[in-house]
């Protein structure tokens, strides 16, 4: 694969909302509104750590945001604003 060029992220998941960082990308799952990131992991920030619940299980997401090394988020069951 040449670098520089678009690939599809994931196999057959549709995404409703994108956010890019300096060292990580995050989408919301088109399915059921969870989160995969892609990136270096550099700050920790990306693919080891998308929001999870008490349970460990992944929270549904509304919209997501990203700075510079952290993705934020709002829960789609709460409207709280977690960031990783």
């Amino acid at each position: 694969m040449l670098e520089g060029h678009p690939r599809r992220a994931g196999t057959g998941n549709g995404f409703t909302d994108v956010a890019t960082g300096e060292f990580q990308t995050c989408g919301v799952r088109e399915s059921d509104a969870t989160v995969q990131c892609w990136g270096s992991n550099w700050s920790g920030t990306s693919e080891l750590a998308p929001p999870t619940d008490s349970g460990g299980g992944l929270i549904s997401v509304s919209f997501i945001d990203s700075q510079r090394h952290h993705i934020c988020g709002i829960r789609a069951d709460n409207d709280e604003i977690v960031c990783w």
